[in-house]
């Protein structure tokens, strides 16, 4: 009943239940049957034992996890509900296109624990226990190895017999983290997506003054930053094909005739990413030749028709539309009839084994003020890949919150300053008490379009620019012809107003909508590899849940190339 709390009996469930129990929901208001309007998205809200939470109105395969008849609503248990042994809260929520939203009361599900839990036919969900056994087997051999390679089999050998005991103890999934503006993982499992967290940034191009002022860019400012998760083949395979080629429908193209060309299709490229096209022959030893094109299929971006080598490389130097062609026709004559080429584009300078396209899920979230971000050369709530350190504004869809780090002021003549004085060099200094109010960290550092930060005495400076107290003051340096009293001071702002970007003392946090966390939860990893981009250039943390074999084996690896570069 939607109107008033009654107590539910429980609904069993078994731990790793995949897709198999659904809860069968009768609706009531006071009593009265009530059907959900027309129109209304049904979806399930859920909170396991270990506090993860989730929201789905989707199965992983994509089909609708949820169907309504009448004031009947039949929901799927989705893989993830069940995944931790104990008490799991669930309800039921409707939303409507603008978002009003109604949700049930809450009801328990009761997941006993399994005893196979762990042991799926694919072996990738689960962590048998934890990596303890396998570092304490390689540190130990790590002690004792002197010079000779050829204890590096005995290495191996306790480290493989290490994964197989753990294999044993069925443990939680083995979750890794990656981050940068571009995330690309090489080790992931076909599950639900851990976390992603966005993280802003500001930049301005050039030194801005009084007279030329320099923009702030924050990244997400269009008003919202779709990020994609996708698998490493970015080329989406043609089922088209022509008198000198069949295509498979799956990356594949055979050659039907001795010399011809097909158009694959379209992809676009972004701004500075640098990509890789590369052809892998099924059989055969001669190459085709592959080209990026104009999208009219005819002029050349870039092509290794010159010189028959493979891959071609290619870096972006804008946001393009571009064509994939493929030839029979190299430098070295015609590949041979019959031939099967797997046509690859994938981001990065080096071309590695061919991939089917995984289809992309798309996630918005909205940004009406851009994902502002201060550099700092310390502290911080996030570093990128090249080591910078940003204090930003970062949206958690975990945590199901936007963070607001930074705010930005506009000095515009409104607020009179409480002083000003001009020094012996004819610089005024223009005295502002807490203009940024008083949850502004005022030690931290800002940016501003008109002016440079600065660090000298007013009795020492001699150029136009600003410099924040610790004393919650705020001093604008200008010259005297501009304005030497309070009054000119604050005719000058009005016509030149000041905008600053400062870091606020204490952060602010607000939900994110319904829509934006109904994204997330649908999101998944693609095994084994998973590429994770977005439109603005924001900074991202991904959390995933690790393939166990791609991710022992790729241990295993480090550790015997690290032991015999020793």
């Amino acid at each position: 009943d939607l109107s008033e709390r009654v107590v539910l009996a429980p609904i069993n469930a078994v731990q790793c239940d995949a897709n198999t129990r659904a809860v069968a929901v009768t609706l009531t208001a006071g009593g009265v049957a009530w059907e959900p309007p027309a129109g209304v998205k049904v979806s399930v809200a859920f909170k396991k034992p270990d506090g993860k939470k989730g929201w789905y109105d989707k199965l992983p395969d994509g089909s609708s996890a949820c169907s309504v008849s009448g004031n009947a609503v039949t929901a799927i248990l989705a893989p993830e509900v069940l995944t931790v042994a104990g008490k799991v809260d669930a309800a039921i929520v409707f939303q409507d296109k603008n978002l009003n939203q109604l949700a049930t009361f809450g009801f328990a599900i009761l997941v006993e624990p399994n005893p196979a839990a762990g042991r799926e036919i694919s072996n990738d969900y689960y962590k048998y226990s934890t990596m303890e056994d396998i570092s304490e087997a390689v540190d130990a051999m790590l002690d004792s190895l002197e010079d000779t390679k050829a204890e590096i089999g005995q290495l191996i050998t306790q480290s493989s017999e290490a994964v197989s005991r753990a294999e044993q103890a069925a443990g939680p999934a083995i979750v890794c983290e990656a981050s940068g503006a571009m995330i690309a993982v090489a080790d992931s499992s076909d599950r639900l997506m851990q976390g992603l967290t966005l993280y802003g940034k500001t930049t301005q191009d050039g030194t801005p003054t009084p007279d030329a002022p320099v923009a702030l860019e924050s990244v997400g400012a269009s008003g919202a930053i779709n990020t994609t998760v996708a698998g490493k083949n970015r080329l989406p395979p043609s089922s088209a094909s022509n008198g000198n080629f069949k295509a498979d429908g799956k990356g594949g193209y055979t050659a039907t005739d001795a010399s011809g060309t097909i158009k694959i299709g379209e992809v676009t490229l972004e701004a500075g990413k640098t990509y890789t096209l590369s052809a892998s022959a099924k059989s055969g030893v001669k190459k085709p030749c592959v080209m990026i094109r104009k999208p009219d299929g005819l002029t050349n971006i870039k092509t290794n028709y010159s010189n028959a080598s493979l891959p071609v490389t290619y870096t972006s130097p804008e946001t393009q539309t571009v064509a994939i062609v493929l030839q029979t026709m190299d430098v070295n004559g015609k590949c041979t009839s019959g031939e099967t080429f797997y046509i690859q584009l994938e981001i990065g300078p080096t071309a590695t084994a061919f991939e089917m396209y995984k289809e992309p899920q798309i996630l918005t979230a909205n940004t009406p003020n851009g994902l502002p971000g201060i550099p700092v050369t310390n502290g911080g709530n996030y570093t990128d890949e090249n080591g910078k350190r940003w204090v930003c504004d970062e949206i958690d869809f975990v945590r199901g919150v936007y963070v607001q780090r930074c705010a930005k002021y506009v000095l515009d003549g409104a607020l009179a300053p409480i002083s000003v004085t001009v020094n012996d060099h004819g610089i005024a200094n223009i005295n502002f008490r807490h203009p940024f109010g008083v949850n502004m960290n005022y030690n931290t550092k800002s940016m501003c379009n008109r002016l440079s930060l600065q660090n000298s005495l007013i009795s020492t400076t001699s150029t136009e620019g600003y410099i924040i107290s610790a004393s919650n003051s705020v001093y604008i340096r200008l010259d005297s012809a501009r304005c030497s009293t309070v009054e000119e001071a604050n005719a000058y702002l009005a016509n030149n107003p000041i905008e600053f970007l400062y870091v606020l003392e204490t952060p602010n946090e607000t939900p994110l909508s319904a829509e934006e966390l109904s994204q997330f939860a649908a999101l998944h990893t693609n095994k084994p590899n998973t590429t994770v981009l977005n439109d603005s250039g924001a900074g991202m943390k991904l959390s995933y849940v690790a393939d166990t074999k791609t991710y022992i084996d790729q241990k295993l690896a480090a550790i015997s190339a690290a032991v015999l570069n020793k």
